[in-house]
Formats: C-alpha cells, structure tokens, sequence
C-alpha cells in the first residue's frame, strides 16, 4: 500500500496539494462512514440484548447526524480540490 501511494505520489508531479487534500479527505470520510456500523451495532443491542431504548435512540441519532453531516463535508471539500486544481483536460 506505502508502494502505491509513492507511485501515485510521482504521477501526481504538480498536483501535490490537491493529492493531499484528497487524501486526507478520503481518511476523514472512511473514520465518518464508521459511525454508520456503530449506529447499526447499537440498534442490535437494543433489538437483541435489551438495552435501554432512550439512551441508545438518542446515541443513534446523534451518530445519523454526525455520519451524515460528515459524509456532505469531506465530500464538499474534497470536490473543490478537484475543481480548483490546473489539471488541463484537452482531449
């Protein structure tokens, strides 16, 4: 994996900054998307444990919104990067 990112680290000669950005922004995305599983194992522990159902409903919710209001923000700032880059598109 270190191998790929140093051979996609050398492609990108001029579009450094934009590499990192993206990257960075794909990592924050990635450790965002776990809030899904997590909201999903505490529905679980409800459904098959029998947790108390207020406190996990509330966890539940703020893990939705913390997932959903991170999936829009990395995806809204890693998409200028992209658009604000000089990669030329002559075809």
């Amino acid at each position: 994996m270190i191998n790929t990112v140093k051979k996609l680290w050398e492609f990108s000669k001029h579009q450094h900054k934009t590499f990192i950005i993206t990257l960075i922004m794909s990592l924050v995305h990635a450790f965002i998307g776990v809030t899904q599983l997590i909201a999903i194992m505490l529905v679980i522990d409800v459904l098959i444990n029998g947790t108390p159902t207020a406190t996990a409903i509330r966890n539940i919710i703020i893990l939705t919104i913390v997932c959903a209001l991170g999936s829009f923000i990395t995806s809204f700032l890693n998409s200028p990067a992209v658009w604000l880059s000089d990669y030329d598109d002559s075809r």
